[in-house]
C-alpha cells in the first residue's frame, strides 16, 4: 500500500471545506512521514524554501522576505543578487508610513498589491509585513512593523 493510499478519503460537497477534514487529512499525512522528511520539512533547504515531500505530494515552500514588498531572487544559498535579467520588483514605503495614515483602504490595497506580487513571484509565504509594539527607538527593524503606536515611534520614546 502506498503512502497516499492511507490519506483518508472523506466525501464532501463541491467546494466544501472542513476543519474535520483538513485536521484528519494533516493527522494521516503526519503519521505517513518518516523522521528525517519531518526533519527536512522543518528547516531551509535555501534562503528562502522549505523542503516538500514528493511522495506525498507535498510541495517545496517558498518564501520572500516582504516587509517593503517581495524581495527580488537572491541567490540559492548566497545573498547576492540572483542576476536575473527579468527580475523586477515594487518597492513599498516604510510600513511606519502606512499606519501613520490610519487610512483602512489605503492598507487594503497595499496589502492587495502585495499579495499579488507575491502570487506572481509564485511566494507561498511572505516573511512581513509585521506588527509590534515600538517598544524602543534603537530597535532596527521598527521600520517593517506597521506598529500599535505610530505616535510615539516618530517621537522617539514609547509609552509602553
Amino acid at each position: 500500500m502506498k503512502a497516499q493510499d492511507k490519506i483518508p478519503q472523506i466525501q464532501l460537497e463541491k467546494n466544501e471545506v472542513s476543519t474535520k477534514f483538513i485536521e484528519a487529512k494533516i493527522d494521516s499525512i503526519i503519521a505517513v512521514l518518516t523522521l528525517e522528511e519531518k526533519v527536512a520539512m522543518t528547516h531551509a533547504q535555501s534562503k528562502f524554501s522549505t523542503k516538500g515531500v514528493a511522495r506525498l505530494g507535498i510541495p517545496e515552500v517558498w518564501m520572500s522576505d516582504g516587509p517593503h514588498g517581495v524581495r527580488e531572487e537572491i541567490s540559492w544559498d548566497a545573498w547576492e543578487n540572483a542576476g536575473w535579467t527579468n527580475d523586477a520588483i515594487t518597492a513599498f514605503p516604510a510600513l511606519t508610513c502606512l499606519a501613520a495614515t490610519f487610512n483602512p483602504e489605503l492598507a487594503e490595497n497595499y496589502g492587495f498589491s502585495l499579495g499579488e506580487e507575491a502570487k506572481y513571484r509564485e511566494k507561498e509565504v511572505l516573511l512581513g509585513p509585521g506588527v509590534n509594539i515600538y517598544r524602543t527607538p534603537m530597535n532596527g527593524r521598527n521600520f517593517e512593523y506597521l506598529g500599535e503606536d505610530p505616535f510615539s515611534f516618530f517621537h522617539g520614546s514609547s509609552l509602553y
